[in-house]
């Protein structure tokens, strides 16, 4: 099995095609492909999955951390999330896996140790797609590719107690979160699928599809930023869309260049703040937008033959890639 690395750069000279970054150093180990990755909200902590499990790493030495398991039996991990609670000290780390389990890591107070505190597996066990958690009524959704959506109150243990699970025919879920339904209560939840560009919005309590859209193509990677009001996802196709939360409707296109004959899907992200928007691509370069205006800010490249499927950022538009 092949050996991957993650590349991690900030904001300095150098590197990108026009000066704006430089490589801070990689973190290799993973054996096989790292699927997702995702920093801590205050940067610190780097989450990387792929078929071994979840790897840990420390963002300021750059070296790996203990975890409480591997993959075993429950499969290559598919999705990650961090989550901070207002009444617990430390991070905690969500996970799924391709068969169909949820796992969530705890942070023992202010050290660098985590330790396994929740466990379940979904209703028609399936890779795990997406994964979302709402601070204010402390509810995890989840969502796997088999056509399961399934909403959790989580108590300050972190045990799920279930609210709904819906199943929505014919339909593989990509991405889930939540969005703000001004003042009207607990978040809707926005599912998107990844075959056929549907986007269904859902009741908070009862998993009820109350509104539709659709985006007109398949989906790769998505990102939600509940702040501004707004979602990017990968248009396989076309490159980057840019989507508002409130009314799916599609504000811009940001061309990612194909190279390939196959369509790749690609993971995307927001960066600055809101202000950039960050992209994958089937040949090798790390593609860096200006939200408002379209203009590509930047381009870095990681391996002209290498497909850059996963990317993740972390404040100070430090920038972490794994191809």
């Amino acid at each position: 099995m092949s050996r991957s690395s993650i590349a991690s750069y900030k904001a300095g000279t150098t590197v990108g095609t026009k000066g704006s970054y430089v490589l801070r150093g990689t973190l290799p180990g993973h054996q096989g492909g790292v699927k997702c990755l995702k920093a801590t909200e205050d940067g610190k902590i780097l989450a990387s999955g792929g078929s071994e499990g979840v790897h840990l790493w420390d963002l300021t030495t750059l070296t790996s951390l203990a975890r409480p398991t591997g993959a075993g039996i429950r499969g290559s991990t598919s999705t990650l999330l961090w989550i901070r609670r207002e009444d617990q000290p430390g991070e905690i780390l969500a996970y799924g896996t391709q068969a169909g389990m949820v796992v969530c890591w705890r942070q023992a107070k202010t050290t660098m140790v985590f330790e396994e505190v929740t466990v379940f597996q979904m209703t028609h066990p399936a890779e795990v797609t997406g994964l979302a958690f709402d601070a204010g009524s402390n509810r995890l959704a989840v969502c796997h590719r088999q056509s399961v959506i399934q909403l959790y109150e989580m108590d300050d243990d972190m045990n799920a107690n279930p609210i709904f699970s819906v199943t929505v025919p014919e339909y593989g879920p990509t991405a889930i979160a939540f969005r703000e339904t001004r003042g009207r209560g607990v978040p809707e939840i926005v599912v998107c699928g990844w075959h056929d560009g549907r986007i269904f919005t859902l009741e908070a309590d009862t998993g009820k599809i109350i509104a539709t859209s659709q985006v007109g193509s398949t989906i790769g990677g998505v990102e939600f930023n509940r702040k501004k009001g707004v979602f990017c996802l990968d248009d396989v196709f076309q490159g980057t869309a840019l989507y508002k939360t409130d009314t799916n409707a599609r504000v811009r296109t940001f061309a990612v260049p194909r190279t390939k004959l196959a369509a790749l899907p690609r993971q995307v992200a927001f960066a600055d703040d809101g202000s950039s928007i960050v992209s994958g691509s089937d040949h090798g370069l790390l593609y860096v937008f200006d939200r408002r205006n379209g203009d590509v800010t930047d381009m870095l490249c990681v391996d002209p033959k290498d497909w850059v499927q996963t990317v993740t950022v972390r404040p100070q538009f430090c920038l972490l890639i794994a191809s």
